[in-house]
């Protein structure tokens, strides 16, 4: 069997307010890659919202078996902000659900590109 990968950008970008209290701003912007992205100016131990990306545009043969899942995000920080990964987590019918992929330690104050899971990750979901 041929394992396919496939890069796809979404198309349906929102705010979710089912946890945290600081809200995106700009949202759409992480339907294309590049800057500037989606912002949300929080301080120091402040939980923002989901940021939730949909619409992929993919479908899968009845026969396809998925070995793993990768998310890859552009992120950044203000200067000395010490803002970190909360949840980083798949949608299933909209929730989010399975293995939390946040990264250890604070995002950079350059845009820099960080992969969650793997070619081989199923993020105890599928």
């Amino acid at each position: 069997m041929d394992r396919v990968t496939d890069l796809t950008m979404p198309t349906v970008a929102a705010n979710d307010n089912s946890v945290g209290l600081l809200a995106w701003s700009n949202v759409n912007n992480v339907l294309s890659a590049g800057d500037p992205g989606a912002t949300c100016i929080a301080a120091l131990g402040q939980q923002t919202q989901y940021l939730k990306v949909s619409g992929f545009g993919f479908s899968l043969p009845s026969f396809a078996q998925i070995l793993g899942i990768e998310a890859h995000v552009t992120r950044n920080a203000s200067i000395l902000s010490g803002i970190q990964d909360t949840q980083v987590k798949l949608c299933k019918a909209g929730t989010p659900t399975g293995d939390n992929k946040a990264a250890g330690g604070t995002w950079p104050d350059a845009l820099a590109l960080l992969q969650y899971g793997s070619l081989a990750d199923l993020w105890n979901v599928v």
